[in-house]
């Protein structure tokens, strides 16, 4: 499970608790194991899906290939 998985899963976890479809109970399991999922990617980014980004050499060539915004005028 990674990120974006953890957070439709909460999204819809706070939906369902609030139109009273799941008991309380069962959210507060949700929500922990929630957190402990997201200890476990905070201690190996690569589990994350996102440290990829971060990790670029610095040598790399296509790095100045990048698209930059601009600002209207």
């Amino acid at each position: 499970m990674d990120i974006f998985s953890i957070a439709c899963t909460l999204q819809n976890t706070v939906y369902e608790l609030h139109a009273k479809l799941i008991p309380p109970l069962h959210v507060e399991a949700i929500l922990e194991a929630a957190i402990t999922r997201l200890e476990q990617l905070t201690r190996d980014p690569k589990l994350a899906h996102f440290g990829r980004i971060a990790t670029v050499p610095a040598d790399n060539p296509l790095r100045n290939n990048q698209l930059y915004a601009s600002p209207m005028k």
